[in-house]
This record gives structure tokens, sequence and C-alpha cells, in this order.
């Protein structure tokens, strides 16, 4: 078999290993790409949200040590508590909308 019998034949079966890949995945997929694209950014956005929340309460936890170990109520850390407070209170509430998204039906429409 020459050199360029066998380039063809290499390039004819990546050809169909692709055409035949490519065939099976749009069958085997779940939902569209804008479905994907969605529940993707779904979960980001709680993801986000859940690190936020967890940085807020990192930090008034933070502020609440600081307080019980120098018997302090200063003015600095009652702003930092309650900066803390309204950022986990806002990120909370993102977090619940975030949630609260309905999921996509259960038969994607397919483009």
């Amino acid at each position: 078999m020459g050199a360029g019998k066998r380039i063809v034949s290499f390039g004819a079966g990546g050809t169909l290993g692709f055409l035949v890949g490519a065939a099976v995945a749009q069958m085997a997929a779940t939902e569209s790409g804008e479905q994907l694209r969605a529940r993707i950014k779904r979960r980001y956005d709680e993801i986000i949200a859940a690190g936020a929340v967890a940085q807020a309460e990192a930090e008034e936890s933070l502020v609440r040590r600081y307080r019980e170990e120098t018997g302090s109520g200063s003015s600095f850390a009652a702003e930092l508590s309650e900066a803390a407070r309204a950022k986990q209170d806002a990120l909370a509430a993102l977090a619940a909308d975030s949630l609260s998204v309905p999921p996509p039906s259960a038969k994607p429409e397919r483009n």
C-alpha cells in the first residue's frame, strides 16, 4: 500500500470517527445548549452566593471572638459586625432567589 493511499485511508477513518462521535453525542445529549448554559450559570451563582455567605459568617464570628477576647465593644468592631450582617443578609436573599429558579422541563426542546 502506497503512502498516499495510507494517508487517504487515515483521513477517511478520522472523518468517519468524527461523524459517528458527533451523532452519538447529539443523541445522548439530555438538554439543549441553552438549558445547559442556564443550569451551569445557576450553579455558579449558587456557589458564589454560598462562598459570600460563608465569608460573611466568618467575619461575624471573628468580630464576636474579638469582642469576647478584648472585652471591647469598639465602634470599628460594631461597624464591621453590622456590615458583615448586612452582607450576609443580602447574599442569603440572593442564594434563596437563585435556588428558587424552576428546573428545566423534563423533556427539553432539541435545537
